[in-house]
């Protein structure tokens, strides 16, 4: 049976991330912890993290908002960080939250310690 109404049909194949170096895996690994410390933290005292948040994001700001979606790039850079086996899609997608995760960690450390 053959696919007439599709045009270009890709198939998507989940492959690991390329051999890393021991130091660079191991610092993979201490990102990954500190992300999932501050993604706790964040998810558990949710009800506060706006409140702290107003104080440092301009005042128009959906701040309830800005705590969701800190939270999913979060979650969503811990798959390239940890190596897991996923497709290219993915692996790019993972990559850009990790690059958001280098802002939003530090300001939910600084939430984690001032808070």
């Amino acid at each position: 049976m053959e696919n007439r109404g599709i045009i270009g049909v890709m198939s998507v194949t989940a492959t690991y991330p390329a051999k890393r170096s021991q130091h660079i895996q191991i610092a993979y690994w201490v990102a990954a912890a500190i992300i999932l410390m501050v993604t706790m933290y964040e998810l558990f005292k949710y009800e506060n993290v706006p409140g702290m948040l107003v104080e440092h994001l301009p005042a128009d700001t959906p701040v309830e908002l800005v705590a969701a979606l800190a939270v999913t790039v979060q979650v969503f850079a811990l798959p390239h960080l940890l190596g897991m086996k996923i497709s290219k899609l993915m692996r790019f997608f993972s990559i850009s939250c990790c690059i958001i995760s280098c802002v939003t960690v530090p300001l939910g450390l600084a939430l984690l310690v001032l808070g």
